[in-house]
């Protein structure tokens, strides 16, 4: 449902997203670039159907992307709230057993690294770096980092 909005309303806004005090939009086509850029390089990993991905990120823009993202490759997405301690993360990750974690800032990252000294089955941490419209060059087997997103 998704990609055939984002084909139908690509130079369209989806989402607004404030910057040096204006908003700017981010359109259907540059959301869909990013799943689908996101959703490759999780296959890369290798994510695959029925992994889980744990998602520790405030509301916004980025974590529909992402959800939407780790759906496309038919994973599970594990939603955290940011603000839970590293314990009770651990606790969670250790239950789920993701495969990748998805941090929205550096500081939830470093919470990040610190539960997956315990919690074995993470294999990548991302962390979410706007703008969403960059590309990056690397990522494991040739695959583009996903725009936006780079591995800690």
């Amino acid at each position: 449902m998704f990609f055939s909005q984002a084909d139908r309303l690509a130079n369209k806004p989806l989402f607004f997203v404030r910057q040096a005090g204006r908003y700017q939009p981010i359109t259907w086509g540059q959301a869909r670039q990013t799943v689908e850029a996101l959703g490759a390089y999780l296959l890369q990993v290798p994510v695959n159907p029925g992994h889980r991905v744990l998602l520790l990120s405030e509301n916004r823009p980025e974590w529909g992307i992402t959800d939407l993202a780790i759906q496309s490759v038919r994973a599970r997405t594990v939603p955290v709230y940011p603000s839970l301690p590293e314990a009770d993360i651990q606790l969670i990750a250790a239950d789920c057993e993701p495969v990748v974690c998805i941090a929205s800032t550096a500081d939830q990252a470093r919470k990040l690294e610190t539960v997956r000294r315990q919690v074995r089955s993470i294999r990548l941490i991302l962390v979410i770096d706007p703008p969403l419209t960059e590309r990056r060059p690397s990522g494991p087997s040739g695959v583009p980092e996903p725009a936006g997103f780079r591995p800690v």
